[in-house]
């Protein structure tokens, strides 16, 4: 049991994929240090990975020795019947022993260790990736292809893996050259000549070759990127592709990203065929010069067969190792290009972060304070200096012309965005001081998009309270009028009712249903605070009717904050508030406000007098 337990803490397995980023802890932005930040958590079957392989390696290595010593002995036995077998035999043993048995048992263990623990690892870091990724900001995910950002998260580790793997490699191609100059060291200083020349010249064509592969395989890279998030934007987008005829326009759009990234890609290509052709002249240039310098060696006596069996071995051996070594070069520099550029993607600095020790956020009395508020986005400014009070139980409408900043106002109140200064107060606290998830936690979302995640009815009505009973699941559902269509359900699977899975981001279901679907995941939450972003503007006028009533239920006793576009909707509110270009213009009751005769009374006559006037046809 112990020597078990010992095992799986310097070996782990499957058990990798538990572990978790440490709370607070930023990833490293230089390249090594992300490499080294991943690696060291399974440092010791690394150390093992290599260990193992510098043994076998060497080992290996031995080889070309071996065969010249099998030559030599066999030659005597030939010129003289009675020598003895014992030298041949053992000269054979030894051969066995350490390329056939020793290099291959220990390479053999290298791939158990590889087959064991390499998958999980990758597994972690993405795991840990993913960790990091949900603590950037909103806005980090509006700035970029979604698909292109999975997919760094997806294959970057792979890159991390493949790296580990090249340097085991590299390490054999190095240590070949080693024992090479180690026994070329025995027969002379030219032959270390040559070999050292080879292994510069092979040396100088990898740093001219790094020099510009390295940077055309960055923009190789970054060009691919935009070619998988444009695939991913248009499948994911189908509807409108189809509906709106665009597939010419976006095979237009897609060729055109295709034909930046094969440009990107050949002209890396073109490099490394440069490299490759410059590595066959080393390799025939010292092949040649080995044959020459071996027939010189021999005719004046200076070396005998078995070294001229040894040397030409090692000759083939170097020449073709130096090939994967280039190869293997060439590819490390592409796999640490990748790496490279999914650290500029993904480690940047967190936009809306924790406190060091942020307390959770705890609602005693759901009331909401803004103080001279000031926002802008990167393209526009929002606020500059709004001030407004919410108190605990009232229900406050938010009406205005589109853009004049009330989403915006509901998402720096579920602090998606950190203020340029002023303060929100949620019952007393500070937001900005609190962590977010407690925040969050306590504040009840039904978005404009009602957008759902590609799993069960069941487990997106439960997104956000996963310790629900079924019985409230079905509860919150009939309140939000969702179970007449969710117990009629039916997937491709043949799961039915809520166990049915709706599609990615719900495309299975109306756009009134996914509604409703998001009306019953924030009655199961059941928070203090609740947010309505156009909460009924999927639905027909019916439906509507129906679950406003059922608003009217659980919205008794918290604090409601509803964003609508149709008017008719917050009538009943206890409070509105008009904004406009940013600002709050005007606040009351409906009648307050249409007494005022202002901006609200001029919406409310658009909207109640109707669009279809006089329509004049050309």
């Amino acid at each position: 049991m112990i020597g078990a337990f010992l095992y799986r803490k310097i070996f782990p397995g499957l058990e990798l994929v538990d572990r978790e980023l440490p709370c607070g802890v930023k990833l490293p932005s230089t390249l090594w240090a992300f490499i080294w930040f991943f690696v060291r958590q399974v440092k010791i079957p690394v150390f093992v990975f290599f260990f193992c392989g510098m043994l076998a390696n060497i080992c290996l290595a031995l080889e070309p020795w071996f065969f010249g010593q099998i030559t030599s002995q066999l030659a005597k036995s030939v010129l003289d019947i009675e020598f003895p077998l014992w030298p041949f035999i053992s000269v054979c043993f030894g051969y066995i022993v350490f390329v056939q048995i020793g290099a291959r048992f220990l390479f053999s263990f290298i791939g158990y260790l590889a087959a064991h623990y390499m998958m999980p690892f990758v597994m972690m870091i993405r795991r840990q990736l993913g960790q990091y990724m949900f603590g950037h900001s909103y806005r980090y995910f509006q700035d970029d292809y979604v698909g292109s950002l999975a997919g760094k998260v997806m294959e970057m580790p792979d890159s991390i893996r493949l790296i580990i793997f090249n340097l085991g490699h590299l390490q054999y191609c190095l240590l070949q050259i080693v024992m090479a100059l180690f026994f070329y060291a025995f027969l002379g200083a030219d032959f270390v000549l040559l070999l050292s020349a080879y292994v510069a010249g092979s040396a100088w064509v990898v740093w001219w070759s790094v020099r510009y592969i390295g940077a055309a395989s960055y923009t190789a890279v970054e060009d691919m990127n935009v070619v998988r998030g444009r695939y991913i934007d248009c499948l994911s987008n189908m509807f409108l592709v189809k509906v709106f005829a665009r597939r010419k326009q976006e095979d237009i759009l897609l060729r055109g990203n295709l034909r930046q990234a094969g440009l990107t890609a050949q002209t890396k290509n073109k490099l490394v065929w440069r490299q490759e052709s410059f590595q066959h002249i080393c390799n025939a240039l010292f092949q040649i010069g080995l044959l020459f310098l071996v027939i010189l060696r021999y005719r004046d006596g200076s070396v005998v067969i078995s070294d001229i069996v040894m040397v030409l071995t090692f000759g083939v051996v170097i020449t073709a190792t130096s090939w994967w070594l280039t190869q293997l070069l060439m590819e490390f520099i592409q796999l640490l290009e990748e790496i490279r550029n999914s650290i500029d993607t993904i480690v940047q600095n967190f936009e809306v972060m924790d406190k060091p020790d942020a307390p959770v956020l705890r609602v005693g009395t759901p009331d909401i304070s803004i103080s001279d508020l000031v926002f802008s986005y990167p393209s526009r400014p929002v606020f500059n200096g709004l001030s407004l009070k919410i108190k605990a139980g009232e229900k406050v409408g938010f009406v205005g012309p589109s853009g004049a900043g009330k989403s915006t106002l509901v998402q720096l109140i579920l602090r998606l965005y950190d203020l340029e200064s002023g303060n929100i107060m949620i019952s007393g606290q500070d937001i900005s001081n609190v962590t977010q998830d407690s925040l969050r936690e306590n504040i009840g979302v039904i978005p404009q998009s009602s957008e759902l995640l590609h799993r069960s009815i069941l487990e997106n009505i439960r997104f956000g309270s996963e310790n629900t009973s079924l019985d409230d699941v079905v509860r919150a559902a009939k309140l939000a009028h969702a179970d007449e269509f969710i117990v009629g359900l039916v997937d491709k699977d043949g799961r039915t009712g809520y166990n049915a899975e709706v599609g990615e981001r719900g495309v299975k279901l109306s756009g009134g249903q996914r509604q409703r679907i998001a009306l019953a995941r924030a009655i199961l939450k059941n928070a203090l605070i609740l947010i309505l972003d156009e909460a009924t503007s999927a639905l027909d006028s019916q439906s509507e009717k129906l679950i406003e009533e059922s608003l009217k239920t659980v919205m008794l006793g918290r604090t409601v904050l509803a964003i609508a576009h149709r008017l008719s909707t917050l009538q009943s509110m206890d409070r509105l508030i008009v904004m406009d270009q940013g600002k709050i213009v005007e606040s009351g009751t409906h009648d307050e406000l249409l007494a005022q005769g202002g901006l609200y009374a001029r919406l409310w006559s658009l909207q109640t007098s109707g669009f279809v006037g006089t329509v004049k046809v050309l």
